[in-house]
């Protein structure tokens, strides 16, 4: 990178160059998507832990740190709303 411009030199494989290329071209989209494949936050490594953290493929720390959309994505809101179904469901089996 030379002043915040991507630079590939020619002896890179096609297909690191392309997810280097889709790396500079949408970092946010690129670690969403290896959040949710790896389970672990591109960022930081860490592993995803929590629904939120899972659905929007980074945890809330690296959110803040690189103003990213955290608990409001739609990823994190679908795995909310897994998570209040399963409690609901759980509520009402107890209560037969």
């Amino acid at each position: 990178v030379s002043n915040s411009e991507l630079i590939l030199k020619n002896h890179i494989k096609p297909e690191e160059r392309a997810t280097l290329l889709a790396l500079s071209e949408n970092p946010v989209n690129f670690a969403i998507v290896f959040g949710k494949r790896t389970g672990c936050c591109l960022f930081c490594s860490k592993m995803l832990t929590t629904p939120e953290s899972v659905g929007s493929g980074y945890g809330p720390v690296c959110a803040d740190k690189y103003n990213l959309p955290w608990s409001e994505s739609n990823g994190a809101k679908t795995e909310r709303s897994i998570r209040k179904a399963l409690k609901l469901q759980e509520a009402m089996e107890k209560l037969k």
